[in-house]
């Protein structure tokens, strides 16, 4: 797939990460993402991924579970559009899948293989789509109708916003 085949949203409320994804290939955003998750992480302990820099702010380990069950969000409606007929995308509240991830207890190395895992499984699903597959359609219940390529650049872009939140979180708290 070529970066002249993904089209970025511009709008804000379409797309609220355009902003952080501007002129960059969103593909190869996507397929850097687990290297730098994996360097934010590198040398920590886990008491420090596990650490909240406010009570209301989530840990570094949070995030990459945040990361994970988007990843998992994303993948479902993306195969939903490429295998169904216009199929119907429901939104996914964040805050309630986090207190389940909470609930879970899934360990962090668990964590972040399940984002790899999963990134791994979204990039040859993409990487087989030809521009006609990236073009066709889901009906969001909040967004109305979207597109697979939709997906890729507002993927690429909340990857961009949280690595760079990330990487500002672990600078100012560990180093």
């Amino acid at each position: 797939m070529t970066s002249a085949s993904i089209t970025v949203l511009t709008s804000a409320a379409r797309n609220p990460y355009a902003a952080f994804l501007g002129e960059k290939n969103p593909m190869r955003v996507l397929a850097a993402t687990p290297a730098r998750l994996k360097k934010v992480v590198e040398g920590l302990t886990p008491r420090q991924i596990a650490r909240r820099p406010q009570p209301d702010k989530w840990s570094i380990a949070e995030m990459v579970a945040h990361l994970a069950d988007v990843e998992l969000v994303f993948n479902v409606r993306c195969r939903l559009m490429l295998f169904e007929e216009n199929p119907t995308l429901a939104p996914f509240a964040q805050d309630a899948w986090m207190r389940g991830w909470q609930r879970e207890r899934e360990p962090f190395a668990e964590t972040m293989n399940r984002f790899q895992v999963l990134r791994g499984s979204m990039l040859r699903l993409l990487r087989g789509a030809s521009p006609s597959d990236l073009a066709r359609t889901g009906r969001h219940i909040e967004y109305g109708t979207e597109q697979v390529s939709d997906y890729v650049a507002k993927l690429a872009g909340h990857d961009l916003n949280h690595l760079t939140g990330l990487e500002s979180l672990r600078k100012r708290m560990f180093s």
